[in-house]
């Protein structure tokens, strides 16, 4: 039996309508047309299309302009999690459940640390100082996972800034989290070449990729395998 390492819970399930705009959709509750939060600036190849069935969270804050946010999409057999909100939390419970092993037997692990003119997701300190980026991949080709799905010129920045970090004293890593079935990973050059150039030039420097293949059930979140 699988063990879950993150939970997930959503509220309601609807049908998928439209897009508005990258952060807008049109879906349909019980036949009421509703407007729900994207949260994942990509563009969503193959898994939003009009009456799927996406699964929501239901947010009842004022402030919001909508009530709803959608976490997860059935594409086929799979429930695809598209809410990069949990990309974060999910990297920190694969480190803290020892699914990604460092050196030292004690982590300190910082969120948000600067270096240069970015923000990494984290900083894990043992016997070495690794600075480590999380990136979500959803579009998938053939069992070939494929990111990004959308230009990215932050995630080439990213990727170049990585490799500075090493002459810095830092071990540099990428987790990229998978969020469909895959047996490969691959830099999509196809939708954005700059970053297919500097993430082939990062490995030749060093810096690390780590390519997690993870399942959501529309509760919990499943670490399945790791792509070498």
């Amino acid at each position: 039996m699988k063990t879950p390492i993150f939970e997930i819970k959503t509220d309601l399930e609807a049908t998928f309508i439209e897009r508005q705009n990258k952060f807008l959709a049109t879906v349909s509750i019980e036949g009421n047309n509703a407007l729900a939060h994207i949260h994942d600036p990509g563009r969503l190849e193959g898994i939003l299309e009009k009456g799927r069935t996406v699964l929501l969270k239901v947010f009842e804050n004022p402030l919001r302009k909508t009530g709803y946010e959608i976490v997860g999409a059935k594409v086929d057999k799979e429930i695809v999690l598209i809410n990069s909100r949990y990309h974060n939390d999910i990297a920190e419970a694969l480190i803290r459940r020892g699914v990604v092993k460092f050196r030292g037997s004690y982590l300190q692990i910082k969120r948000e640390v600067k270096f240069e003119n970015s923000r990494f997701d984290f900083m894990v300190e043992d016997k070495e100082k690794y600075l480590i980026e999380v990136k979500g991949c959803v579009l998938v080709k053939n069992g070939v996972a494929l990111f990004p799905d959308a230009p990215t010129k932050r995630g080439t920045r990213h990727m170049l800034e990585l490799a500075q970090s090493i002459n810095f004293g830092f071990k540099p890593i990428v987790f990229i989290l998978i969020f469909r079935n895959a047996y490969e990973f691959k830099p999509n050059g196809e939708i954005d070449k700059e970053f297919e150039k500097n993430f082939y030039n990062a490995l030749l420097q060093g810096v690390e990729v780590r390519k997690f293949v993870l399942s959501y059930d529309g509760r919990y979140v499943y670490f399945e395998k790791e792509i070498p």
